[in-house]
């Protein structure tokens, strides 16, 4: 291994703080001096370039580090990593890989992926269904008779679909849980 320079080393205890991996998520700072500000600007430029071998992941953060075959996974992902993945943005790679498995947490909570449905909300939700249908179709029957209008069956779908959704989302105000059920069980299916 090289000797560091007088400038690496005060680059590293002064700006980093000791720890290199900062590099990656310090940001620029009127205090900083010229020559540090534009080092630091460079980074998305050499970023790419760079791949950190992640041994026993105890240096290597999970978001911010070059270790995966995607880059930084903040980037990766278009998002800030706790906003929807509950992953700290400070984690490191031996925080969350234990004896050979990942230890993620659930993006979501198990109730929130529960599906409250019930019985009744699929009989409802397929009475729905049947309405907007027998609605649709009569309404197209009375256009081709009377006005001589034909409509793909492609738009006819989209009506029912549309009639189906607005009348879920029309329960809101009387019925939240009955109208929260039918719209997870529609857009789920």
């Amino acid at each position: 291994m090289a000797p560091q320079s007088i400038w690496s080393s005060w680059f590293r205890v002064e700006i980093l703080d000791g720890d290199i991996e900062k590099f990656w998520v310090i940001n620029t700072r009127q205090k900083h001096s010229w020559l540090v500000n534009k080092l630091l600007d460079a980074r998305e430029i050499i970023y790419p370039w760079i791949r950190q071998r992640v041994q026993n992941g105890e240096t290597t953060y999970f978001w911010s580090t070059n270790w995966s075959p995607y880059g930084k996974l903040t980037d990766y992902l278009h998002t800030p990593g706790a906003m929807r993945f509950p992953v700290n943005k400070n984690a490191t790679i031996a925080e969350l890989w234990k004896n050979g498995a990942w230890v993620l947490p659930n993006a979501r909570s198990d109730r929130q992926v529960e599906r409250p449905t019930t019985n009744k909300t699929n009989k409802t939700l397929l009475l729905l269904c049947w309405q907007a249908t027998l609605y649709t179709l009569w309404t197209e029957r009375n256009n081709r008779l009377h006005n001589a209008q034909f409509s793909s069956p492609e738009i006819l779908v989209s009506q029912i679909k549309l009639i189906i959704k607005n009348r879920a989302f029309s329960l809101r105000i009387d019925r939240p849980k009955l109208a929260s059920s039918l719209l997870q069980l529609w857009f789920s299916t």
